[in-house]
């Protein structure tokens, strides 16, 4: 077992931390310009990621929905503690919803997807993929909303949210999975390609950004936020989960799934919306860092 767990942390976290150190190599190396970048991840990349997820959704639709009631009470349950938390340190306005983005936001495409193969084979991975896909729309409607609302009121949030293409990405995506519609071959192609794409950008962004962090002037909040996502999250999914009706391995799975660190695309937002970006990457980065320990000690548990 405890070789088992090893190889699947070398194949999951292990790569995620290389190509990361990558981009902040680079970044220590020579100064860039992360504008340029960050719009072309979320103009196309992570639309692209986003549509091919929700797309190719394939579980029975009862299951499916069981996994997004599942995402919706945990992000509840998540975000009503990080406020909580938020209360008790003083921290309102932009620190605030800071600290919610690298609380609410689990990893659970590039590492849970990975995870959930390597525990419970290709019917876990379906499965994971189920979780991510209805994970994936919260990220990105409630995520996008918290960063653009730390620094505008609600309805200049809501505007930027409708003039995002991943708003529409997400529509289409489950309208093609909804309908049954395959996905003519060029575009399935295409869909492919940007989300096979987007998770080395996104990581090499996040590396480049961590070039320019110093990681102490944010080392409390990145705490907390990594205590509420990989310790407080995944006792929440395992009674959020029995509360909608999973058992056994879809249970499992959906709980590993919200153990996974903070999404690196949680961090993307906070810094198109310039929601105290440093914060949200010192949380990514701390939060995959901690995950080595706090996921072995889950899977134990899980398998």
């Amino acid at each position: 077992m405890t070789v088992a767990l090893g190889d699947a942390f070398l194949q999951t976290v292990f790569p995620i931390l290389l190509i990361g150190g990558f981009g902040y190599l680079v970044g220590r190396a020579r100064p860039i310009e992360l504008g340029p970048i960050t719009t072309l991840a979320v103009m196309v990349l992570v639309p692209g990621v986003v549509f091919d997820a929700l797309a190719r959704a394939a579980l029975p639709w009862g299951l499916l929905g069981r996994l997004l009631l599942h995402v919706a009470l945990q992000v509840a349950a998540v975000g009503a503690l990080t406020l909580l938390a938020a209360r008790a340190i003083g921290w309102r306005g932009v620190s605030r919803n800071a600290l919610l983005m690298g609380a609410l936001f689990p990893n659970s495409g590039s590492v849970g997807l990975a995870l959930g193969l390597f525990a419970f084979g290709p019917a876990g991975l379906a499965i994971a993929a189920g979780w991510f896909a209805a994970s994936t729309i919260s990220t990105h409607t409630l995520g996008i909303f918290i960063a653009a609302h730390a620094r505008a009121g609600a309805g200049a949030a809501l505007r930027q949210l409708l003039r995002l293409p991943i708003t529409y990405a997400m529509l289409g995506g489950v309208g093609v999975n909804a309908s049954g519609w395959t996905l003519p071959t060029p575009l399935g192609k295409v869909s492919q390609v940007l989300a096979n794409g987007s998770v080395a950008v996104l990581l090499l962004l996040l590396g480049l950004q961590l070039a320019r962090l110093a990681l102490r002037e944010e080392a409390k909040g990145a705490a907390l936020a990594t205590a509420i996502r990989l310790l407080a999250a995944p006792p929440i999914a395992w009674l959020t989960g029995r509360l909608v009706g999973l058992e056994g391995m879809p249970l499992a799975v959906a709980v590993l799934q919200a153990g996974t660190p903070t999404a690196v695309v949680a961090a993307l937002w906070a810094m198109e919306f310039d929601a105290r970006p440093r914060l949200v990457a010192a949380t990514v980065v701390l939060s995959t860092l901690a995950s080595v320990v706090t996921l072995t000690l889950l899977l134990a548990l899980l398998l």
